[in-house]
């Protein structure tokens, strides 16, 4: 654009100085700053720059330059469970001592082996951290459990497919099922593979779930929802019920979360918290990561969620649609323009004064346009 501009200058130059050389310089300089491309540069930068405060506004902070153009072709959105659609706040609601140990004693060393996790389900046993002891070969298989040697016994903490239960008091559909009645779901601590303790913990939905599927089902009702989570437990299955979502998968790992989110042929939004969700939301087309996850997770995501408010992902949405389309009319607006004024200031119908208040006028009118993004 600013070569085709130098040159339509220099030509009307060359041409006045034949026919009118007192009048080159002026018409000349009417060309170049009639043209000047304000109003072109500026028609996506500045309604890009107005979307993200908008959002940021609202608590979602993009932190990645292409996401909000993303967005706007959004097919599916998919969860993870834990600290996503549940608040993550774990609390034990029920611990069931085996061989002789006691409910004291199991919650002790259970406490020390999630002392070092960044799970949300630690912190519902930290508290329970009286006696420290000292861990060797402390490990955390991710959406499996953790595991450690206390004085060369190997304990672990878990689901019972990763604990490997041994000696166990409870019938096989529970610990199939791995969750209880009430939906809360079941950790196994072993003892060199023998069970010795079973807690229940529960974690509620965050009210802004509900929130999000309902504004998701007026706004944007073609959008599909779905939940990949590392959680075996039937939880899962009770919370996507409750907030009407029909298709789960669980229990997945990090890479089968990934392979199943890069299979899809439709752009997915990835929505998670934990380290186990870095991988998939480096993969995903967009994703966002809760502001009270881990740092990985944060970095790897093309957004944070500063809020716990999920009903602003589709907000987000709606704003990156009408952003593009704040965008298009802005360039055709600014084209329009030059193709107008161009032929005026090369005839010599428009001096320089004109010229300068023509091409503030039309960049004020790109940027007047774009604060139209100051609402979704």
């Amino acid at each position: 654009f600013v070569l085709v501009v130098l040159l339509l200058s220099m030509s009307a130059y060359v041409f006045w100085m034949v026919y009118s050389p007192e009048d080159a310089f002026w018409i000349a300089l009417s060309v170049l700053v009639v043209t000047c491309p304000c109003a072109l540069s500026l028609a996506t930068p500045v309604a890009i720059t107005q979307a993200v405060t908008t959002l940021s506004l609202k608590g979602l902070l993009i932190t990645r330059a292409d996401a909000l153009e993303k967005l706007s072709k959004i097919q599916k959105i998919v969860f993870d469970k834990t600290g996503t659609l549940t608040k993550g706040e774990y609390e034990i609601i029920e611990t069931t001592s085996f061989a002789g140990f006691s409910k004291q004693d199991c919650l002790n060393i259970a406490a020390n082996l999630q002392d070092k996790s960044s799970h949300p389900i630690a912190s519902a046993f930290k508290q329970y951290l009286i006696n420290k002891v000292n861990l060797s070969n402390w490990e955390n298989i991710p959406s499996q459990g953790l595991q450690a040697k206390i004085d060369d016994n190997e304990y672990k903490i878990g689901h019972a497919t990763f604990c490997k239960l041994n000696g166990c008091e409870l019938n096989s559909l529970e610990l199939e099922n791995e969750t209880t009645e009430n939906n809360a779901q079941l950790l196994y601590l072993t003892k060199n593979s023998h069970l010795i303790a079973k807690f229940q913990l529960d974690d509620q939905i965050e009210s802004s779930a509900f929130e999000f599927v309902n504004k998701q089902n007026k706004k944007l009702p073609s959008l599909s929802l779905h939940i990949l989570s590392g959680d075996p437990s039937t939880q899962v299955s009770s919370v996507a019920k409750q907030l009407g979502i029909a298709d789960i998968h669980n229990p997945l790992n990090a890479q089968q979360k990934l392979d199943w989110v890069t299979s899809q042929s439709e752009p997915c939004m990835m929505i998670g918290d934990g380290v186990n969700d870095a991988a998939v939301l480096a993969g995903a087309s967009v994703s966002v990561a809760m502001s009270q996850g881990a740092d990985l997770a944060k970095q790897q995501a093309d957004s944070v969620l500063i809020r716990n408010d999920l009903s602003v992902l589709i907000d987000a949405i709606l704003l990156s649609k009408k952003t593009n389309k704040i965008i298009k009319q802005n360039v055709i607006w600014a084209l329009m323009y030059n193709s107008m004024a161009v032929p005026l200031a090369f005839m010599g119908w428009v001096t320089p004064w004109m010229a300068a208040i023509g091409m503030s006028l039309s960049s004020i009118i790109v940027v007047l346009n774009a604060l139209r993004l100051r609402k979704v």
